[in-house]
């Protein structure tokens, strides 16, 4: 099922950012695998991520348009740090197959020191 917003979205949104946490890892979903490989293999060319991980296999419930949906997914988490943020929003809006992308990023409090680093290399 293809969401379809049926609010505008504003054009000059922003990244909310909470605190100051350098690293993140972004989820985001899709409805067919071949449209979350396409999107995963853009960010780690444009080096906005270090690494994406593909999990297929999800069933999601939500309200879209006032109607109760269920819908099977894809989840892709990205690996990338904070300031590439923005970059990686806009790089979703103009490649996500969904009007209103889901774009939900966890920030890493704590990490091995050596793939944190390997983040930062790979995502600049």
């Amino acid at each position: 099922m293809r969401r379809e917003s049926c609010i505008p979205v504003a054009k000059k949104s922003r990244i909310k950012r909470f605190g100051k946490n350098r690293y993140f890892v972004l989820l985001s979903t899709f409805p067919k695998r071949k449209d979350a490989e396409r999107v995963a293999a853009g960010l780690i060319e444009k080096r906005l991520a270090a690494c994406c991980n593909l999990i297929p296999g999800l069933t999601s419930f939500f309200r879209w348009k006032g109607k109760k949906e269920r819908s099977r997914e894809f989840l892709l988490l990205i690996k990338t740090e904070g300031d590439r943020l923005e970059e990686v929003r806009n790089f979703l809006r103009t490649h996500h197959p969904y009007e209103l992308p889901e774009l939900i990023g966890l920030p890493i409090a704590a990490g091995d020191s050596r793939f944190l680093s390997w983040i930062t290399k790979e995502s600049h």
